[in-house]
């Protein structure tokens, strides 16, 4: 790809373990390439996987070992922080070139950007149950590397300059990181047809027999590939089960969207244990590539999460018109503040059954006007990056 004659080129090192649009933590930057290049940002990506064909980035892959899932973070941390290490070294006092980590992945970075709020999960560990063992031990996993990679992105000699992807996270950074660092919040990218009304109804009935949903049933969904536990998952489920046991409404179902294979029939059955069997009225989906348009089968979004920075799917509800419930998670309230359609629900399976009960009473369990505020389009997102990575540029 050419640069534009008219824009002094500069160059940016990324350090990211995935490096593809289908991987939540680098899709803005991937699909703000080309107008990254617009702007004269060269890209040049460090990283164990990349989606081929990445017109005008230079991809390096870097020694690959894995010895188990767990542990492939922090091995690639060790070879990213090794690399950018060196090039700080090497790099001249007239060298702008900004060395950027993903997160916690390269030690010596100028900049990192930072899709989880490590210290606040970990903060959350005490409080909230496990389901299944291998939740247990996740969680004590989860604990140990949570204290050093939140360590290593806010309290970093080298790293002092932070980017988060909500206001509300970029404030949780700014009063639990250290008083050196610069702290800005870039929303994350979405793209969203132009009619979310029009999807709603072209999909709407189609799902619905699929999945063999009636008219009068009213559906709420859930969508995520795995982390269950800190998504509020379980408590979705109590809660629901709550509403159908306790309040009478045995017409709610509950579409669950993501998963592998694998994970899908853990969750199916720790679901059955969890309702004492009585779990017929939850759907298990599993992965899907059409998210919208499984999600244009329901009435309403409900994601109960401890901790996001930003939900990719809570956007993506909101945009075709679901009645969405969120907790008040760093990367809710922006969508919580900007959706007429959305409602703050606490972490208690109790008070959530009460105020589904309460909405459904009320009609308003349904389907509006889509949203279009709280994330980032290419070409913002470009222009507010590059402003913030060079900013005498």
């Amino acid at each position: 790809m050419r640069f534009s004659d008219s824009v002094a080129v500069v160059k940016v090192i990324l350090f990211q373990r995935a490096f593809s649009r289908g991987v939540p933590s680098s899709k803005s930057l991937w699909l703000s390439i080309p107008s990254l290049h617009k702007r004269g940002v060269h890209l040049q990506v460090y990283c164990w996987e990349a989606q081929e064909d990445v017109d005008g980035v230079v991809v390096t892959r870097l020694p690959a070992w894995s010895v188990h899932p767990l542990l492939d973070d922090w091995i690639f941390t060790v070879v990213a922080s090794v690399v950018s290490g060196w090039k700080r070294l090497r790099r001249s006092r007239h060298d702008e070139t900004v060395l950027l980590s993903i997160d916690q992945y390269a030690v010596f970075a100028d900049i990192s950007m930072v899709h989880f709020d490590h210290l606040e999960w970990l903060a959350w560990q005490p409080f909230i149950r496990c389901e299944t063992v291998r939740e247990y031990l996740g969680a004590a996993v989860a604990s140990l590397m949570c204290l050093g990679a939140g360590l290593l992105i806010s309290w970093n000699p080298w790293m002092r300059r932070l980017i988060a992807v909500s206001e509300a996270s970029a404030e949780y950074l700014r009063r639990t990181g250290a008083p050196w660092n610069t702290v800005t919040a870039i929303p994350n990218i979405l793209v969203l047809q132009e009619a979310p009304g029009e999807l709603q109804r072209a999909r709407r009935e189609e799902y619905r027999q699929r999945m063999g949903f009636t008219e009068s049933d009213r559906v709420f969904c859930f969508c995520s590939m795995g982390h269950l536990r800190r998504k509020g998952f379980w408590l979705a489920v109590k809660a629901l089960h709550r509403l159908r046991a306790g309040y009478g409404h045995l017409n709610v179902r509950f579409l669950v969207i993501g998963g592998t294979p694998g994970g899908v029939e853990r969750t199916r059955a720790a679901c059955a244990r969890l309702t004492r069997g009585d779990d017929g009225w939850i759907t298990h989906m599993g992965a899907t590539d059409d998210v919208l348009g499984a999600m244009s089968a329901c009435e309403a979004f409900l994601f109960p999460s401890y901790s996001d920075t930003f939900c990719f799917a809570a956007y993506e509800a909101a945009g075709v018109g679901l009645r969405t419930y969120l907790t008040p998670f760093h990367g809710a309230q922006s969508l919580l503040d900007s959706y007429a359609n959305a409602r703050e629900i606490p972490w208690d399976e109790e008070r959530i059954a009460g105020i589904l009960h309460d909405d459904l009473g009320r009609d308003l369990v349904r389907t509006g006007e889509g949203n279009r505020a709280g994330f980032s389009c290419p070409e913002s997102y470009a222009e507010s990056l590059k402003a913030f990575l060079f900013p005498m540029a």
